[in-house]
């Protein structure tokens, strides 16, 4: 490692909470597309209902924009935890495992139980703060780091860091 090199370390004991919170940071953009699906289908039942043409399309429509919301909101996400926690139940035993996480000029370096992955910064998607985690969310995985690892200026200085590698950070601070 150069003495120049920046690193962001986070290291912790995973939780739950934190399983749903990156589940949710990761599945943001499909719950973007969902609901904008489902806005189309209400516009199209509405436009069918107000000039009385197909009524049952209508009705269709309208129960597959329902499906499309509710799914959005509460199946998607509670489908993806269970899986995940199903997952760590069968990889490690439990779900509070050991977990560490570093961002330096290489890419991300993300270790869970010895088990580790790296990433380089052009398989980031983008880069979410929750209310405990800040989510690195690659192509074909995410990289959570604990908000508590860090002060107020280190995580500045991450949204800087971030930044300059191309990929802008939202809600970290």
């Amino acid at each position: 490692m150069k003495k120049s090199e920046k690193r962001f370390i986070s290291e912790y004991e995973n939780k739950e909470v934190y399983v749903r919170e990156y589940i949710k940071a990761s599945l943001k953009r499909n719950m973007q597309v969902k609901m904008v699906c489902s806005m189309v289908t209400f516009v199209c039942a509405a436009i069918l209902i107000g000039m009385r043409l197909h009524l049952t399309l209508a009705v269709l429509l309208l129960v597959v924009g329902v499906y499309l919301v509710i799914d959005n909101y509460y199946l998607s996400v509670s489908r993806h935890v269970k899986k995940t926690l199903r997952q760590y139940q069968r990889i490690y035993g439990t779900v509070n495992v050991h977990v560490k996480a570093c961002a330096s000029d290489n890419g991300l370096e993300y270790t869970i139980n010895e088990n580790r992955k790296q990433y380089s910064y052009e398989e980031i998607v983008r880069v979410e703060g929750t209310e405990h985690l800040i989510v690195f969310v690659a192509k074909d995985g995410i990289v959570p780091f604990l908000r508590d690892s860090f002060s107020a200026s280190n995580k500045q200085a991450l949204k800087t860091f971030i930044t300059k590698k191309g990929r802008q950070a939202k809600n970290i601070e």
